[in-house]
């Protein structure tokens, strides 16, 4: 992560980096230490907290869902949409539901990073609502449709106008004769 990636407000004081921002980074250092923590020496494979909890059968899956609970929900506070919280939702039954089963659900644990997708999801989401100036936490999914632009606010008729002008779209009212 840059500094200079991170959009920020202007005081007297320099920049303040936006909260949701930061509360973001804060989920995202909690999923490193439950994904990402630990690298096997010797090895690109790289554990963290779920992995070892993980070592426990059943008790120890079931215990790493608390910090993922957190992190999901601070997703719900910052507006995340339903569709991709119940895309966090799958990411973490996956992860639970194979981490129950002896072996493979540790093998599995090992490259399935459930809180580190989760994290992923939450701050596209909150740069996407930042980048299109949404001064709440954004409510809306990705994608919602199309924004209207400032030409297209000039080509709309204004009350009283026809709707004929040079730059205005002709509007067809009733039937059409020849």
């Amino acid at each position: 992560m840059s500094d200079t990636a991170e959009p920020s407000r202007q005081t007297s004081k320099g920049p303040v980096p936006d909260p949701r921002l930061e509360r973001v980074a804060r989920a995202e250092r909690l999923a490193h230490v439950m994904d990402r923590a630990v690298r096997v020496p010797g090895t690109q494979i790289r554990l963290g907290l779920d992995s070892i909890l993980g070592i426990v059968p059943g008790v120890g899956d079931t215990l790493a869902l608390a910090p993922s609970a957190y992190i999901m929900s601070e997703a719900h506070r910052l507006g995340v949409p339903r569709s991709v919280l119940m895309r966090m939702a799958a990411n973490l039954g996956v992860d639970w539901l194979i981490g129950l089963v002896p072996l493979v659900g540790d093998l599995f644990d090992v490259g399935w990073k459930a809180n580190m997708r989760n994290v992923a999801l939450m701050r596209r989401h909150v740069e996407h609502s930042v980048d299109h100036g949404s001064g709440d936490y954004g409510t809306g999914d990705f994608g919602s449709g199309p924004q209207a632009s400032e030409s297209d606010a000039r080509a709309i008729p204004r009350a009283g106008e026809t709707g004929t002008g040079p730059t205005s779209p002709r509007v067809q009212t009733g039937p059409r004769t020849t």
